[in-house]
């Protein structure tokens, strides 16, 4: 079993400069940015998800201070061959690494897509916690796994009510939600959203996420496009 240092060295060692750079402009981390590209990084978590299934607490001895370092832990939790109800046990863990948009879109438990009951009192507990990475991980969850099926539609829009959208990256989550649903169940949500409760900048958004989208019809999209010209004309 690999240890913090020997972990951090086999990454320093495939450190990339103008890679680091570039991550440093995007990701806006406060955890220090070694430079290692994602492919490598996604390598080493399975390898790790192997080496800690049996104990995976300590991982999470590990100190705070690298952004890969971060990534490792979350997606070597992800990858372990777990059931959801162990994996749950690390989502405070988890959760509390989160610092940065993509750390918190890179981590996915799988487990959630067959278990998507089981899993929403984690949403509403990170959505209560008011912290802005908190919140863009329970709505980014919502994203990547309730989608699909309309009858959590309503727990979406709740979520998205409930959501610090004054918080830049819980609105662009939402605004995401938003769109996605659009997107998937034009005729089904544009009703009900019409009625939600939710601010003109999250609406502006995702509106223009729905524009850039190739499923839905132009007709759709000037629908959406007025809809948000009008609320933002209501509200001054």
């Amino acid at each position: 079993m690999q240890n913090y240092e020997n972990i951090y060295k086999e990454l320093a060692e495939k450190s990339d400069p103008a890679y680091k750079k570039f991550q440093d402009r995007l990701i806006k981390s406060e955890l220090e940015i070694i430079g290692v590209r994602t492919p490598y990084l996604r390598t080493v978590a399975k390898r790790l998800a192997k080496e800690y299934v049996h104990d995976p607490k300590k991982l999470f001895l590990f100190p705070k201070k690298y952004y890969e370092i971060a990534f490792l832990q979350l997606n070597a939790l992800a990858e372990m061959k777990l059931p959801l109800s162990e994996k749950i046990k690390y989502l405070d863990n988890c959760v509390g690494l989160i610092d940065c948009w993509a750390l918190c879109d890179s981590f996915k438990l799988r487990e959630i897509a067959k278990n998507k009951d089981y899993f929403i009192p984690c949403i509403q507990k990170y959505l209560s916690q008011k912290t802005e990475f908190s919140q863009r991980y329970a709505l980014v969850t919502l994203l990547s796994f309730y989608t699909d099926d309309t009858a959590y539609y309503p727990l979406i829009l709740q979520a998205i009510e409930l959501s610090d959208r004054g918080k830049y990256y819980v609105s662009m989550a939402a605004a995401w939600l938003l769109a996605e649903m659009l997107i998937k169940n034009y005729n089904f949500i544009f009703p009900l959203l019409q009625k939600a409760d939710i601010d003109v900048v999250t609406w502006k958004r995702a509106a223009q996420k729905a524009r850039d989208s190739f499923r839905l019809t132009a007709k759709e999209k000037a629908e959406i496009t007025t809809f948000v010209c009008k609320k933002q004309f209501l509200n001054g």
